[in-house]
């Protein structure tokens, strides 16, 4: 079944969250080049799967680590993380 409007909206609205609480409690916005990156990676009838990406890049440093997060698709609440 696809993705409705309304749950792209909602999918976007949580990656956004779990973006700023990343970004900011990982320390990564006191670093040059921090980031924080959340994107759905694929779904199904039951869940929707996310995948965060998180660093710092700059000219001396590239480091990224990656979480892979699930949302059940009823309930938009973080199943796996």
């Amino acid at each position: 079944m696809n993705l409705n409007n309304k749950e792209l909206d909602q999918i976007k609205q949580i990656c956004t969250k779990i973006e700023l609480h990343e970004y900011k409690s990982g320390g990564w916005s006191k670093l040059s080049g921090g980031f924080a990156v959340c994107d759905m990676t694929d779904y199904d009838d039951d869940e929707i799967y996310l995948e965060l990406k998180c660093g710092v890049e700059t000219d001396f440093e590239n480091r990224t680590y990656t979480d892979n997060i699930t949302l059940d698709r009823h309930t938009m609440e973080i199943t796996k993380d």
